[in-house]
């Protein structure tokens, strides 16, 4: 047959032309011998199988095909096939798509088929996918409760050739992720033929040093094994909700980081959920690569980095705003580079979780000064470009005893920050949101330090709430004690310029002796003035 076109089909009312193919009584020639065809070949000649009713297509264009027919016994017959042929889709479930899409298949088959239960098979063929080679074996009985399998094979897959052989409804989550590198696969798909069913499909592949590009975020040089089956839960029925893919005994790079996890999933590929924990363990200078802060700069020490999520999969950075990450440090050197502050020997953990930042007992030295930092704050996903401040971080610091001139860089203005190298792999949306956070968002500092020092100045007990509004701040019910007395200050400081301030204060002094208050002389109009004077007259 040349040019032709091969349509059995039954409708939706049931009718059927099968009957076509079952042939007609037995003929014989004149002599009495039973007429038996040994070959049959066909030059583009097109095939489709389709059952409306059962919702099932299946369809071919052979550009070639030669099979030579021999006979085993009465009903057992042996076909080799030798073939080149466009496969358009295998649909089991034409409501969840087709496998197997617009694929050149070579191969050369041996099937047996047994007229006796109306089945065919073959045995394991090596046959050549787009070019690819695949092992395939499997089998399909017609006749009764019609029911087949198919068992696959190949190594060195390219991973976009991988996504094109299963339907499209699993193509959508696998095109989400693209791979560098090429996958060993294996992978059976058995089950019913009857109306309305869907086979079960478990497929098996393993992968090394490849990196996996997404929108919110790059990996490089990974390795894990994977397994996707659309029947996660024994108990419930083949579905896409029942569906699931496992990545098993994950490792690879985010920047410098290498992370390491048992497994990540993506179950429900209707409505994609995406569960992972992923960890590691490196230095300060991975982290920085990695983070690529613009704010603050992780400079030396090590830190234990545990990256987790559960929530929808999306295909944008805004996943990324759903991570929780937790940072343990250990020893470390931290620069804060808008006030040019360097903190040593810090340690403790940092979390980033559902919208809020919250550290535990964070212990750190400022030059002479040691302290302990608690973290929490909120609103974090509210802070953008355009409307600023809307982040609150609520900072709790605790001391026996501080040098404030250590700390003059909090109340100078922010230094002008220049924007680092950002991209994909180094987390560059989640960077950019840290670095608006710590540089526009509002910032509440509850200190609580038993001595205070500046210059030749004294305090005790000294407790104050201070408020950071990028270069203006304030101070609410601060109270110290000093002279014998208790002083108690309000304030609003406004950032002029570089060089000025403008400040509004309220001062309440009680028992007091003000000699001791004000003890070094201000320089008031170029004049050096009485400090008790000033005090009076302002």
């Amino acid at each position: 047959m040349s040019d032709g076109f091969i349509h059995f089909f039954t409708d939706t009312s049931g009718y059927t032309n099968a009957y076509l193919a079952s042939g007609k009584k037995k003929t014989e020639n004149t002599n009495g011998k039973k007429i038996f065809i040994e070959n049959i070949r066909l030059n583009n000649v097109k095939f489709v199988c389709e059952n409306k009713r059962s919702d099932k297509k299946f369809e071919l264009q052979f550009a070639k095909m030669d099979a030579d027919i021999s006979k085993q016994n009465d009903f057992l017959w042996k076909i080799k096939m030798d073939e080149k042929c466009l496969v358009k889709g295998l649909g089991f479930n034409l409501a969840k798509g087709s496998f197997v899409n617009d694929q050149i298949i070579e191969a050369i088959w041996n099937i047996h088929l047994n007229t006796k239960n109306i089945s065919f098979s073959f045995d394991k063929t090596t046959a050549n996918f787009n070019g690819h080679p695949f092992v395939l074996n499997g089998a399909f009985f017609l006749k009764d409760s019609s029911h087949f399998f198919l068992n696959v094979s190949t190594v060195q897959l390219p991973y976009q050739q991988a996504v094109q052989l299963v339907p499209q409804n699993i193509q959508q989550t696998l095109g989400l992720f693209k791979l560098s590198q090429p996958l060993d696969v294996s992978g059976s798909i058995k089950g019913p033929m009857e109306a309305g069913t869907t086979p079960l499909v478990n497929v098996f592949w393993s992968v090394k040093g490849s990196d996996i590009v997404t929108n919110a975020a790059s990996l490089k040089n990974c390795s894990f094994n994977g397994i996707y089956t659309n029947r996660a839960q024994k108990n419930l029925p083949i579905t896409d909700e029942n569906s699931e893919v496992l990545l098993r005994n994950f490792s690879g790079y985010l920047g410098e980081i290498n992370l390491t996890g048992k497994n990540i999933l993506v179950t429900d590929l209707t409505n994609s959920i995406l569960q992972f924990d992923l960890s590691s363990d490196c230095n300060f200078a991975q982290l920085d690569s990695t983070l690529s802060l613009n704010s603050v700069r992780f400079v030396n020490g090590k830190v234990h980095v545990e990256l987790s999520y559960n929530g929808p999969l999306v295909d944008d950075i805004s996943l990324l705003n759903k991570l929780n990450l937790k940072l343990t440090l250990h020893d470390g050197i931290v620069k804060y580079v808008p006030h040019d502050l360097t903190f040593n020997n810090c340690n403790g953990n940092v979390q980033f979780a559902n919208n809020i930042v919250q550290s535990g007992n964070i212990q750190c030295d400022l030059k002479k000064n040691h302290f302990q930092v608690n973290i929490t704050g909120n609103g974090l996903s509210k802070l953008s470009d355009s409307i600023a401040g809307k982040a609150d971080i609520f900072c709790s610091v605790s001391s026996a005893s501080l040098n404030l001139s250590d700390f003059k860089n909090i109340f100078s203005s922010t230094k002008k920050i220049t924007a680092g190298k950002q991209n994909a792999e180094n987390l560059a949306g989640a960077a950019s949101q840290i670095d608006n956070i710590l540089e526009n968002g509002n910032l509440f500092l509850m200190m609580s330090v038993d001595k205070i020092f500046l210059d030749r100045f004294e305090a005790n007990n000294v407790k104050a709430k201070l408020i950071f509004r990028q270069n203006d701040w304030q101070i609410e019910n601060a109270s110290l004690q000093h002279g014998g007395g208790n002083l108690n200050i309000s304030a609003r400081i406004f950032d002029s310029n570089t060089d000025y301030h403008k400040v509004e204060a309220n001062l309440s002094i009680q028992k007091a002796d003000i000699k001791k208050k004000f003890f070094t002389h201000l320089t008031i109009s170029g004049k050096q003035e009485s400090p008790i004077k000033t005090f009076v007259e302002s």
